[in-house]
């Protein structure tokens, strides 16, 4: 049975180790002699490489290098699907995406079709 606050199987895999099928590919490329991450420099520094591939194997690259950075919505410095601040007491918040909010009054909204207008009304005859 799995406990509350235990993942998955303890006696499972560990975090973070190849799977099965990671190692076999591993292993066969060895076998090879191919070294992919050597290949794709080859093509992201040869000039006569096509700038967009070129570009396509520098951005592979990268993930090998530097850490993924993680989305912040434009003016916040909150990462996108993190848990907002709570709001100040008296204001409503208002859902602008992932973790973004707004405050806005918490006046009531009109009735649904009630403009204050004639917009939808039937026209007389």
């Amino acid at each position: 049975m799995f406990q509350p606050g235990q993942p998955g199987n303890p006696r499972g895999r560990p975090k973070g180790s190849p799977n099965k099928r990671s190692l076999a590919t591993i292993r066969r490329l060895e076998a090879l002699g191919v070294d992919p991450i050597a290949e794709m420099v080859k093509i992201a520094t040869d000039p006569s490489v096509d700038i967009k591939t070129r570009a396509s194997m520098f951005r592979e690259l990268a993930q090998y290098s530097a850490p993924k950075r993680k989305a912040v919505a434009a003016g916040t410095s909150v990462p996108l699907g993190a848990a907002p601040s709570p709001p100040r007491q008296g204001a409503a918040r208002v859902g602008l995406g992932a973790g973004v909010h707004e405050e806005a009054s918490t006046t009531p909204l009109p009735a649904s079709g009630d403009h204050g207008d004639d917009r939808h009304q039937p026209q007389p005859q």
